[in-house]
């Protein structure tokens, strides 16, 4: 298991098991949220993180899963954050809320915003020697 980390990593974000949602890659979604770094403009990056939602939807859908909600869409979402290798997410997130504010971001922005954030807090507060245990049995 040492060799797949990846799965390891899974385990310890808890992405749910129900049909095989634990064993998605999530490849679409992982090169769509790579793009949050490549584009500048701020309303551009919040496009980019509804682009990721709809990949996460899509990339279910495939593996029958149509109805995904809050506890299983945000371990996806911090998943893939640790899988796109984001050079400053908690910066740019806190850069965005600024430059933006509430007028421009609302409703659906405005809640993916928020998931995105509460993955970046959660991946803060992750206990990294716990995940190390994971990797190493």
């Amino acid at each position: 298991l040492k060799r797949d980390p990846k799965s390891k990593l899974v385990q310890v974000l808890g992405i749910p098991k129900r049909k095989n949602l634990d064993r998605c890659l999530w490849h679409g979604a992982v090169a769509t949220l790579k793009t949050f770094d490549v584009v500048s403009m701020p309303s551009l990056k919040v496009g980019v993180l509804l682009g990721v939602k709809d990949e996460i939807f899509r990339e279910a859908s495939e593996l029958g899963v149509d109805d995904l909600n809050a506890d299983d869409f945000l371990p996806i979402m911090t998943f893939l954050i640790c899988c796109a290798g984001l050079r400053h997410p908690w910066t740019t997130v806190t850069v965005l809320r600024q430059i933006l504010g509430d007028d421009f971001v609302s409703g659906e922005a405005a809640y993916y915003l928020t998931t995105f954030e509460i993955a970046l807090n959660h991946l803060l507060q992750l206990d990294i020697t716990t995940y190390m245990q994971h990797l190493s049995s």
